[in-house]
Formats: C-alpha cells, sequence, structure tokens
C-alpha cells in the first residue's frame, strides 16, 4: 500500500517553490518524495538557469564529499526550497 502523506502545489507558478508530493510505501518502507517535472514558464525559467553550482557548501552541510562537483544551479535551488519546507 502507499499512502500520500504530503503534497505541495504552487498555484501562482512562481520560481520559489516546486510541486511536489511525499509518500509513504508501507510495503517497501521506504518514504519517496516525487517532484513534478517541467509544466509552465517558471519552471523553463528555472531550467535555464544553467551556471554550475558548487557543491562544495553543501557537501558541508550534508555530509559529502563536493570538492570539485557542481550541479544545475536551478535544480540545487529548487531542492534546497522542497528540503526547507519539508524541515518546517
Amino acid at each position: 500500500m502507499v499512502e500520500l502523506a504530503y503534497a505541495y502545489f504552487n498555484k501562482q507558478m512562481t520560481m520559489e517553490g516546486a510541486v511536489y508530493c511525499i509518500l509513504v510505501d508501507h510495503l517497501w518502507k521506504s518514504v519517496v518524495v516525487c517532484v513534478r517535472g517541467t509544466l509552465s514558464l517558471a519552471d523553463y525559467v528555472v531550467n535555464c538557469d544553467l551556471v554550475p553550482d558548487s557543491l562544495e557548501e553543501t557537501g558541508l552541510e550534508f555530509g559529502f564529499e563536493g570538492q570539485d562537483e557542481f550541479c544545475h544551479k536551478g535544480y540545487m535551488a529548487r531542492a534546497k526550497w522542497i528540503l526547507g519546507d519539508i524541515k518546517r
């Protein structure tokens, strides 16, 4: 059985929030965070933020080696926003 534990819908389709949900899979004893892909113009703007974002500070914060590692800046901003929303 899979249970919907939480869902966030960005009704204004702004660049701040990302549409996502948290599912609990009781059979696999797992928690799954699902993020909706590109749908709105704001999503396309995030996709176009192609500047590489260093993972060095993020690695220090979350306990992994981020030196000389990079990711998509727009996606990192959305991932950090989702993490902050989950933590609240």
